[in-house]
């Protein structure tokens, strides 16, 4: 008796994913690495762009996907947390008198080492510096975390970044939460009406695998069981 078994075709197809930097950096390698090697079929670009760039591009249908810093509030999106960050300070090593928490009456008075005037993490820390300013000195503006962490480790300044990006933030630099707390939660975002072709929704659930339920229940992003 002869058997012939057919195997299905492995999904084709390019999928254009938008994603902050900080996503690319610390969330995203593994996720790429598992797409590539189990679906070779799917084509995938990745481009680094600031949250409202990625909320932009998708209700144009210019990317399939984004991963974006919450809040995103759009009717045409479909926004699914996925990680509940929060933003913390960075100071160099050798500030004197650092307090245990960092308040935005501490902040204006240091020279601050931010992201560029279109990221998410601006937006929310100049929201949370809202009654500081104008800020009584300029401040630097740089387009990566990591750049930004290395010039605070030179001395250079102060800054806000996910804390994700400081976890193993080195001898150089001393960390401290923020009061009040800045969450910065990391989430995906769609189009509520594209169509779900099999390589989006491979590459949807493949990113969705990011997801800590656990952790956004705690954070109020989600319903306790």
């Amino acid at each position: 008796m002869t058997v012939t078994v057919r195997f299905a075709p492995s999904p084709t197809g390019r999928i254009h994913i938008g994603t902050t930097l900080t996503a690319l950096t610390y969330h995203l390698p593994p996720i790429l690495r598992q797409l590539r090697q189990q679906h070779p079929g799917i084509e995938l670009l990745v481009t680094n762009m600031p949250t409202r760039d990625s909320v932009e591009n998708i209700i144009a249908n210019r990317i399939d996907l984004g991963l974006v810093t919450l809040p995103v509030e759009n009717p045409l999106l479909r926004v699914t947390p996925l990680r509940a960050e929060t933003l913390v300070a960075i100071l160099p090593a050798a500030t004197a008198d650092v307090p245990d928490e960092v308040t935005p009456e501490y902040a204006c008075r240091q020279s601050l080492v931010l992201e560029h005037t279109r990221g998410a993490v601006n937006a929310l820390v100049m929201q949370w510096l809202a009654r500081q300013l104008p800020l009584p000195r300029p401040s630097m503006f740089l387009g990566t975390v990591e750049a930004t962490k290395a010039v605070v480790a030179l001395g250079l300044g102060m800054s806000i970044v996910p804390d994700v990006a400081v976890k193993d933030p080195g001898p150089d630099i001393i960390v401290r939460p923020l009061n009040p707390t800045v969450p910065c939660t990391l989430a995906l975002a769609e189009h509520r009406s594209k169509p779900n072709e099999p390589s989006l929704e491979i590459v949807r659930n493949a990113l969705l695998q990011m997801r800590l339920p656990a952790e956004l229940e705690r954070a109020g992003l989600l319903p306790a069981a």
